[in-house]
């Protein structure tokens, strides 16, 4: 047998010993031990002392009037300001529940970090012209330059 003080799993046997409720197999097997086992032998001694002393304690007799106090204080529990009864639970929950949004919203808001610069293929744009078309270009500036409104009214 394991010792029932060192194998929480045997640890009913001792209270059953000490309450009388073990079997007759049991109980001889028990007994063996006990007889090699100090630990096991102690907590049965002082398991049956406190048996003892709380089948002799007797409760002292509750008062006449008991029951009025109890309801007075009962009655007076109920009829307190309802503000004292409510305001802290709802005011408890409503911090809680706002340290969660403002904890959710710093946790996972997103940082207002600058652009990364786009690449030099993304801002630039190389267009190959021919001299032709850049010719015919700088004339239409100049006779657009012609036709602007100082020229205008020389005409």
């Amino acid at each position: 047998m394991q010792c029932p003080v060192r194998n929480v799993e045997h640890a009913e046997i001792l209270l059953d010993y000490c309450s009388g409720k073990l079997g007759p197999e049991s109980l001889a097997s028990f007994e063996a031990h006990l007889a090699g086992c100090p630990e096991c032998k102690e907590f049965c001694v002082r398991q049956k002392a406190a048996w003892t002393v709380l089948d002799v304690w007797e409760a002292e007799p509750v008062s006449e009037k008991f029951d009025a106090a109890l309801y007075a204080r009962i009655e007076a529990f109920e009829n307190r300001n309802w503000w004292r009864r409510f305001a802290w639970r709802p005011a408890l929950s409503l911090g809680a529940a706002c340290a969660a949004v403002a904890i959710a919203l710093f946790v996972h808001a997103p940082v207002n970090r600058p652009k990364a610069p786009a690449s030099v293929h993304e801002t630039t744009r190389v267009e190959t012209v021919e001299p032709e078309q850049l010719e015919r270009t700088l004339e239409d500036l100049e006779m657009l330059k012609q036709l602007s409104p100082s020229n205008a009214q020389n005409l």
